[in-house]
């Protein structure tokens, strides 16, 4: 173990010195070190041993069994849609794809995409990659924050590529598509920002739905306050409008939108499900539900918060929340969290609310 320490600060330094001072090194050398760095990203994740745990309490939330995952099992950020007809050559109900998240290391935050027909019990499509979208290798950074559609028998997923460069930070929205879960298309990019070295609060948690003719695209970014929503639209998901602010009443003065996830519920209204972040405790996070009668432009926070602690598992953190109707109408919310130890678990509850 004092091997392995040492050999990450020998290689963190290497690596820092090679992105501070980039004209001294050669392209080669500046390769290799982003390269060795990830390497031992790789290493150290295997290492950890995550054990999978259910809540001693509470019997309405299951948490998660996804150590099929390059992740070992902990696992953030859930998105899952419900196909009535069901999807692919095994007619599979239930889609998710979520990125895993062992102890909180970033380089292994890539995208997955799995499968189920009960919406409990998950796996990799047989013939599927693990994860979907490959970790980094020459470059530093991370695939994160992915989300899915379903549109005329095709799969879009799209997700989040943040690349630490020597001078800035570039953070660009790709998507793919499928129509049987299993070989995907190359992914295009759909919206790209480039903001200063570090700074990675931007382009966040984009969500996507089709209404009718239009694509309407939902994500967090950061303003001089803190961090808020915005919307984007378009006939072309590739060619949408400048974005807009939305507004949301009712949110807690503490807190500010983190995470967030849109459907559609009845009569043409949609729901919101925001993970918000605590201003007075960056590491505290928790889940409310907003709904919009115009189409996404302004919001209203109904109902109770869920928060940290409330569930057995997650003591330290929720995370990011995804809203799925099960094949018996009911919603369910899957979601994520993070526990004492600092172990990361996606889990599942129904809830039921007027829509």
């Amino acid at each position: 173990m004092i091997l392995l320490k040492l050999r990450r600060e020998t290689l963190r330094f290497f690596l820092q010195i090679t992105s501070s001072f980039p004209y001294f090194f050669t392209n080669k050398a500046r390769r290799s070190a982003k390269m060795k760095w990830n390497e031992l990203q790789r290493e150290e994740g295997k290492l950890l041993g995550v054990t999978y745990h259910r809540p001693p309490k509470n019997d309405d939330i299951k948490i998660l069994d996804l150590s099929q995952t390059s992740g070992f099992g902990e696992t953030v950020h859930p998105d899952i849609l419900f196909i009535q007809e069901g999807f692919g050559n095994k007619g599979w109900k239930y889609l998710m794809t979520i990125t895993p998240f062992p102890k909180g290391i970033v380089y292994f935050e890539n995208p997955e995409f799995m499968v189920s027909h009960d919406g409990l019990n998950w796996d990799i499509p047989e013939g599927g990659s693990s994860p979907l979208i490959p970790a980094p290798d020459d470059w530093i950074g991370y695939n994160s924050d992915p989300s899915l559609l379903y549109d005329n028998g095709i799969l879009y997923l799209i997700y989040r590529e943040v690349r630490i460069e020597e001078h800035q930070t570039v953070i660009n929205i790709f998507m793919l598509s499928s129509d049987n879960g299993i070989k995907w298309n190359k992914p295009e990019r759909i919206v790209t920002k480039t903001t200063a070295p570090g700074d990675e609060g931007f382009l966040m948690s984009q969500t996507l739905l089709k209404r009718g003719d239009r694509y309407i695209m939902w994500y967090v970014d950061s303003i001089k306050s803190g961090f808020s929503i915005f919307k984007i639209e378009g006939r072309d998901i590739f060619n949408t409008a400048l974005p807009q602010e939305i507004h949301i009443t009712g949110m807690p003065e503490n807190r500010q939108p983190w995470h967030i996830d849109v459907v559609e519920g009845d009569s043409g209204k949609l729901i919101m499900a925001i993970c918000v972040k605590d201003k007075n405790n960056k590491e505290r996070h928790a889940i409310i539900l907003a709904d919009s009668e115009d189409d996404g432009n302004s919001w209203q926070v109904f109902g109770e918060s869920l928060e940290p602690g409330d569930e057995a598992f997650c003591e330290k953190s929720l995370y990011r929340a995804s809203l799925a109707r099960g094949e018996d109408g009911r919603w369910r919310l899957y979601y994520s969290g993070c526990d004492n130890d600092g172990n990361w678990f996606s889990a599942v509850k129904n809830i039921s609310f007027g829509t």
